[in-house]
């Protein structure tokens, strides 16, 4: 008798699987065969969950976005003033640094090298995570944007190694502004 498969538990693993592979190895330089024989299954077995790279990038994203957006309401949620709150989604990213900056590498890898529906994609994504932000801490989409831009260099440079402060320590001087 067949193995009963839970599917979108399988989904999910591959896409976990796929965001270290990516970030390991770059978006643009790893085929779904070298894919599904790090995962070890079969090419048709990886092609039956995703038809394409672009799908597994897609589902990377958008399943990322939204956890990291329901685990932050949560961890944001027994706050009120709005400096505990943006403290507490600093220490929200800190706690993710290396999940976080492999995505965002990910995401500037696949943005690179040209293809428009990535690109538009990784834009979307990126949109959403500052309406995210805006509304979690209860400002306007550009003090959102704001937060991002220090929260990207911060994953930047835990991605490539180099020391640096956490994202609180880099927050809390401009949350007296």
């Amino acid at each position: 008798m067949p193995k009963s498969v839970d599917i979108e538990a399988r989904r999910q693993e591959i896409l976990d699987a796929c965001l270290l592979r990516f970030a390991e190895r770059g978006y643009a330089s790893i085929s779904m065969r070298q894919i599904a024989a790090s995962l070890g299954v079969t090419t048709g077995s990886l092609y039956h969950y995703f038809p394409s790279k672009r799908h597994i990038l897609n589902g990377i994203l958008i399943q990322r976005r939204k956890q990291h957006s329901i685990d932050a309401q949560t961890a944001l949620s027994r706050f009120t003033e709005p400096r505990q709150r943006l403290i507490a989604l600093c220490d929200f990213i800190d706690e993710r640094a290396d999940s976080m900056s492999a995505l965002l590498l990910v995401a500037i890898d696949a943005a690179r090298v040209g293809d428009k529906w990535a690109q538009s994609v990784i834009k979307d994504v990126l949109s959403s995570y500052v309406q995210v932000v805006s509304s979690l801490l209860r400002v306007s989409n550009s003090v959102a944007s704001l937060i991002m831009d220090i929260t990207f260099g911060r994953l930047f440079r835990h991605a490539v190694g180099a020391k640096s402060i956490t994202l609180r320590q880099m927050v809390e001087p401009l949350a007296v502004v």
